[in-house]
């Protein structure tokens, strides 16, 4: 029969072959051996998943990275969660900074439904832009995979 060995964090540490349930002294908790079990997994929600799975990752794709003052940017967020959009729903404040000064260009109304969003923009003076993270309200539990950027031409 399999066995789970879990430490203090519910982290898989060792998978074991024996008869009967093992007494191991670095392992917290013994576990019979189900599907989906694997050294460096945890349970979360009923599923052993590794804990990169688990990672929010945000994205963001502009329709234009180069074009002039005061023209229509669209923008397109998603969260994922692996392979799968992330059950996300919520409104964030996304700051637009010029990057040369860390100027705050605009302040955009975000709404998250179930992992997308889409927002449109426009900026009026030259220069290049991106979005920080961390200047996001709330701050979201997700990791920005590239900060995009926006050239504003000089017209």
């Amino acid at each position: 029969m399999k066995y789970a060995c879990l430490n203090d964090d519910g982290f898989i540490t060792n998978i074991i072959l024996a008869d009967t349930s093992p007494d191991i002294p670095d392992c917290q908790q013994v576990l019979e051996f189900e599907p989906g079990m694997d050294i460096g997994k945890h349970k979360v929600n009923g599923e052993w998943v590794f804990p990169e799975d688990q990672t929010l990752r945000l994205s963001i794709t502009l329709d234009k990275e180069v074009t002039q003052p005061n023209t229509t940017v669209s923008a397109t967020a998603q969260v994922k969660q692996g392979d799968q959009l992330a059950p996300i729903t919520g409104t964030y404040y996304v700051p637009i900074i010029r990057q040369s000064d860390g100027w705050q260009a605009k302040l955009l109304k975000v709404e998250f439904h179930n992992g997308e969003a889409q927002t449109a923009f426009s900026l009026p003076d030259p220069g290049i832009y991106t979005v920080e993270l961390q200047k996001v309200y709330p701050k979201p539990r997700s990791e920005l995979s590239s900060s995009p950027i926006l050239i504003i031409e000089e017209t």
